[in-house]
């Protein structure tokens, strides 16, 4: 494939034609355009697995959250220091 020295050196997947072809947008940054450039995708990439990561949290929290109640009162519990005997036949 010849590239254009203007034009970005990212490669274009063309599912029509099943080919890469070159970026037809203007060289803007290191011979990238502001989507193809590696510093931009990895800022991109960055800001979407924070977003991703924040959301796994909150749902941690969520489903952890019914459990909650029962480490507090194992905690009273062992501040009472009552102790639980089985039931005997």
């Amino acid at each position: 494939m010849i590239l254009d020295p203007d034009k970005c050196k990212g490669e274009v997947w063309e599912q029509i034609s099943r080919r890469f072809y070159q970026c037809s947008r203007n060289a803007k940054k290191d011979g990238y355009c502001m989507q193809h450039h590696p510093g931009e995708i990895r800022k991109r990439r960055d800001k979407r697995l924070k977003k991703w990561d924040e959301k796994w949290e909150r749902n941690q929290r969520i489903h952890n959250a019914p459990f909650e109640h029962i480490k507090y009162l194992e905690g009273l519990l062992d501040n009472q220091c009552i102790e639980f005997k089985r039931w005997e036949d």
